[in-house]
C-alpha cells in the first residue's frame, strides 16, 4: 500500500510557575521552554516523507535492532530511509532499572549519539533535520534494556526517502 506522510510535527516543551519571597516583596517566574520542528512534506534536504512508529518489547541480553532500509510504516507501507530526521522513544516500564540505551552496535544510523532513556516515563529524542543522519553506510538503529524481559516502549521516526 502506497502511504503519504501528512503535516509532520515534532514539539516538546517545558513549563512552570515559580513563586518566592515574602509579602510584600513576592516575586515570581514562569519558565517557558519549547521547540518545534515541522517540515515540509518532500525529499529535499530538510523535508520529511516517511515515518515509522510502533510499539515494541525488549529484553536484557536481547537487543531490539531496527534496520532503517526495511520498516513498515503504521498503514503497513515499505518505509526505507535514506536520512533518518527525529527519533522519540518512550520506555513504558514502572521497574526501576529496566533503563534503555538507544544507538551503538554495527552500523548505527546515529553514529556515536546515544540515548538513555528512563523508567517511569522516561523520553529520548534527537532531532537532525538538515541533514540528518545519513542510512549509506550506517542504518540501523539498536534498544538494549538493562534489565527485563518484555520490557515496553514505544517509537517514532521521522525521515526521508532521498
Amino acid at each position: 500500500m502506497a502511504t503519504t506522510l501528512v503535516s509532520p510535527k515534532v514539539a516538546v516543551s517545558a513549563t512552570a510557575g515559580l513563586t518566592g519571597g515574602a509579602a510584600p516583596a513576592t516575586s515570581s517566574s514562569s519558565p517557558n521552554h519549547a521547540v518545534s520542528w515541522a517540515p515540509t512534506v518532500g525529499t529535499a534536504a530538510g523535508n520529511a516523507d516517511k515515518i515509522y512508529s510502533a510499539a515494541f518489547t525488549v529484553t536484557s541480553g536481547t537487543p531490539l535492532v531496527l534496520d532503517m532500509t526495511s520498516l513498515l510504516d503504521p498503514l503497513g507501507g515499505a518505509v526505507n530511509f535514506a536520512h533518518v530526521l527525529a527519533v522519540i522513544i518512550s520506555n513504558d516500564s514502572v521497574t526501576a532499572g529496566q533503563i534503555f540505551t538507544v544507538g551503538g552496535g554495527t552500523t548505527p544510523v546515529l553514529g556515536s549519539d546515544q540515548l538513555t532513556v528512563q523508567p517511569n516515563g522516561g523520553v529520548g529524542s534527537v532531532i537532525n533535520p538538515n541533514p540528518g543522519y545519513t542510512t549509506a553506510s550506517a542504518n540501523l538503529l539498536k534498544i538494549l534494556v538493562a534489565a527485563g524481559t518484555a520490557v515496553a516502549g514505544k517509537i517514532t521516526i521521522i525521515g526521508r526517502s532521498t
